[in-house]
């Protein structure tokens, strides 16, 4: 199954309706704000999760009333709890059979702590073995990881949106037998410690970008200007 989750940092709606239109899925979940993204964008979502202490009033009555018609999936939580309205979402997606999760809204707004919280939830999903990325007008965001056996990914260019640049943000101690190929700038397995913009800013010049990573964790980041 693949999901859309709408979370409630800052979206580019304009953008996020003509990449939604390209996508194929099988559930919506809209996370707080996110509800009200998803009502101007003309989605209507399967689920609506969250405390909703940043949605507007009366989007959200307007969405309970359609809970209460068996129309959708209505969830409240409260305000002080252990774990942000997008991991829940994320935990509720995959317990409902998610394999695939794309996630608008969760790189925006002005909070930096909510930016690089809902980023670390890409290890949990990977970890469940469910691919995620999260995307904004400006960056795709993924992330890879291996303890035993390399790893091959492919990543197509984007002719669309024009995601050109190719970026690896490495999280383990260090990302060891990295090879690039389709790049501006290729390396053949390579070993990069963690702390360094070494990978930051390549670009791919092919159809696409392949990748092998022989051990370590990172974030891949396709990004444009």
């Amino acid at each position: 199954m693949k999901c859309i989750i709408i979370t409630g940092g800052g979206i580019d709606t304009c953008f996020a309706k003509e990449y939604i239109k390209t996508l194929s899925y099988d559930k919506v979940f809209a996370v707080d704000k996110g509800l009200n993204y998803a009502k101007e964008m003309g989605i209507m979502p399967d689920v609506i999760m969250g405390d909703f202490d940043s949605v507007d009033d009366n989007v959200l009555e307007e969405y309970k009333k359609l809970s209460a018609d068996n129309k959708l999936i209505f969830e409240r939580f409260p305000v002080m709890k252990d774990a942000t309205d997008t991991e829940l979402a994320v935990d509720k997606a995959i317990e409902s059979g998610a394999m695939y999760i794309t996630i608008l809204g969760a790189t925006g707004g002005a909070r930096i702590d909510h930016m690089l919280g809902n980023i670390s939830l890409l290890k949990k999903i990977y970890d469940k073995n469910v691919e995620c990325v999260m995307v904004d007008a400006h960056n795709r965001i993924r992330y890879v990881s291996t303890d035993t056996s390399p790893i091959d990914c492919v990543i197509k260019k984007d002719l669309t949106y024009d995601y050109k640049y190719l970026s690896f943000i490495v999280l383990s101690k260090e990302l060891i037998g990295l090879t690039l190929s389709g790049v501006a700038y290729p390396v053949d397995n390579i070993t990069v410690p963690c702390g360094t913009s070494y990978l930051v800013s390549n670009e791919i010049n092919d159809k696409a970008a392949r990748i092998r990573v022989g051990k370590g964790a990172a974030l891949i980041i396709e990004s444009k200007e």
